[in-house]
């Protein structure tokens, strides 16, 4: 085999690789901080404990994600009031659905995003926006304030 095939082959094989990991990724960050404390410790054997000072400045040792609930208002402010600064052009589908269903879009469907930003407010409304651009195209608008099952899913979807 020769040295241009072989590289060849690495090259796909890490492109293959980058992108289960960009789904797999996609995923994690979809699950609540609970969830995500499970699965953490499930992979690691560990109970996820954490060194972390509160806003009162003494020091805990906590379990799974520390996210207090200070930090946690803020960034949801932040991120929107930088929903508010994205250009309508990028944001009509994101408008759309806070419009339809506010239950859908809650704290805690905005706080995914935010997390899988970690916590920086203007890359979560980016984000946000786009998976309402995406969900819209490709479910219509009688699906994007709901989660996506499989039977909404044709079999080309599924293949």
């Amino acid at each position: 085999m020769s040295e241009s095939i072989i590289t060849e082959k690495l090259i796909n094989n890490i492109l293959e690789w980058a992108t289960e990991l960009k789904h797999t990724a996609r995923e994690f960050a979809r699950l609540s901080s609970h969830e995500q404390a499970h699965v953490w410790n499930d992979l690691t054997g560990d109970e996820g404990r954490r060194r972390t000072f509160g806003t009162d400045g003494k020091e805990y040792f906590t379990k799974g994600l520390f996210e207090p609930d200070d930090l946690v208002g803020k960034a949801l402010k932040d991120l929107d009031d930088e929903i508010e600064k994205l250009p309508s052009d990028q944001k009509g589908a994101l408008v759309k659905a806070m419009q339809m269903s506010k239950d859908y879009v809650s704290s805690n469907f905005r706080l995914k995003f935010l997390r899988a930003e970690k916590f920086d407010a203007h890359l979560a409304a980016e984000r946000m926006a786009l998976h309402f651009e995406e969900k819209l195209e490709l479910f219509g608008e009688e699906k994007l304030v709901r989660e996506i099952i499989q039977s909404d899913l044709d079999e080309d979807d599924m293949a």
